[in-house]
């Protein structure tokens, strides 16, 4: 994908400690990670896991 002049976001589900967040990840067109989000608040269904 490099040179294709776009961002990719993936979701990611990550462990921090004791905690389970749901992430965005922001990565440029290198390849390179560039952001990072963690949601705070699970969703209903997520709260249920």
């Amino acid at each position: 994908m490099a040179g294709a002049g776009r961002l990719v976001v993936i979701g990611v589900v990550e462990r921090y400690v004791h905690t389970v967040y749901c992430s965005s990840l922001l990565f440029d067109p290198a390849g390179t990670l560039i952001g990072h989000h963690h949601r705070l608040m699970p969703t209903g269904v997520e709260r249920l896991i």
